[in-house]
């Protein structure tokens, strides 16, 4: 593509005169074939998105956005992740979800390539393009992503933004209901508060043709209740489950007393005198004990205080090991 050269070419260390071939330079404005990206190169795609110089955000190859170097703390992203890329992370949760109603029944569907068997990606910085297909949803979703990149408006390239614009296609004839959900935990001083007495706030603006989420953080005001005394709405410390609803067969019929959990499980950490153990609770051999499923679920009850307290021990599996709060207006 270039050259030839001759020593006197590199009296300085790039020579002005790069001896480009006039067919390779025809080359870079010649229409060619959009690359797409799908199955286990979607892994490999950071395209940033943040907007110049404000930070880092990825948009990864299935649409998540990851990365969040925006919090004031180095994170080197350095050449030799070139050969070695980053591995997708996130340290906050965010994502959108398609819910689609229809025949009485409604479905969702996160976006992301775990929940689409068909996900596709095209990158063309500034603007990256993911598209979503499942034979078993009757709605096809396109995401056009970017941050503002306008050469020379050094000012406008430079806003810290994102815009991520879906476009919901019904693929057959029968009438659907669409909705786009999305989600974004409060990570305003995510590192930085650490230690101190401050509260998160969210709140829902509402103006014509806009919905907001304002995330927020702020000083517990002076002389603030904070050592206010708890309010238990629930424990276990009876014989059985009284106002907790029980399904399926992972927690017995009842808490049992701590004391007599099995010595192999060692001490727990439980407060009280009895706990729900899904493994002492469950019956037969070790394997059954480890497979059984249940669910136990609290009356309803006010929220009075800043913060929930549950203890829960055992396998880290987000989503089947875990406490749900539902909440409702």
């Amino acid at each position: 593509m270039a050259g030839p050269f001759d020593r006197a070419d590199f009296e300085r260390l790039v020579p002005s005169d790069k001896k480009l071939s006039p067919e390779w330079l025809k080359s870079l404005t010649a229409r060619g074939e959009r690359t797409t990206c799908r199955g286990a190169e979607l892994a490999k795609i950071g395209m940033p998105i943040g907007g110049v110089c404000a930070g880092q955000l990825y948009l990864g190859g299935d649409g998540k956005l990851w990365h969040w170097d925006i919090f004031n703390r180095e994170v080197r992203t350095d050449a030799e992740h070139y050969a070695h890329p980053l591995p997708t992370s996130s340290p906050l949760d965010q994502g959108f979800a398609l819910r689609v109603k229809t025949d009485g029944q409604t479905r969702e569907w996160a976006m992301d390539a775990a929940h689409w068997p068909d996900v596709t990606f095209i990158g063309e910085y500034p603007i990256g393009y993911v598209t979503y297909a499942d034979p078993e949803c009757p709605v096809g979703v396109r995401l056009e992503a970017f941050s503002p990149f306008i050469p020379l408006n050094t000012d406008e390239s430079s806003l810290p933004a994102t815009v991520m614009e879906f476009t919901l296609q019904n693929a057959g004839a029968a009438v659907v209901e669409g909705e786009l959900v999305g989600w974004l935990e409060n990570a305003v001083c995510l590192y930085s508060g650490k230690g101190r007495d401050g509260l998160r706030r969210n709140q829902i603006v509402r103006e014509p043709g806009l919905l907001f989420l304002n995330c927020s953080a702020e000083e517990r005001p002076s002389g603030a209740p904070s050592d206010r005394p708890d309010l238990v709405f629930e424990d276990f410390e009876g014989e059985t489950y009284g106002n907790w609803s029980l399904t399926g067969t992972a927690f017995g019929s009842g808490p049992v007393e701590a004391a007599k959990i099995p010595s192999y499980q060692g001490k727990v950490g439980a407060q009280g005198k009895r706990l729900v153990n899904s493994h002492a609770s469950a019956p037969g051999n070790m394997r059954q004990k480890d497979d059984a499923i249940g669910r136990l679920m609290s009356r309803p009850f006010p929220i009075e205080r800043n913060y929930i307290t549950f203890l829960i021990s055992g396998g880290k599996f987000p989503g089947k090991t875990c406490v749900n709060l539902l909440g409702k207006r």
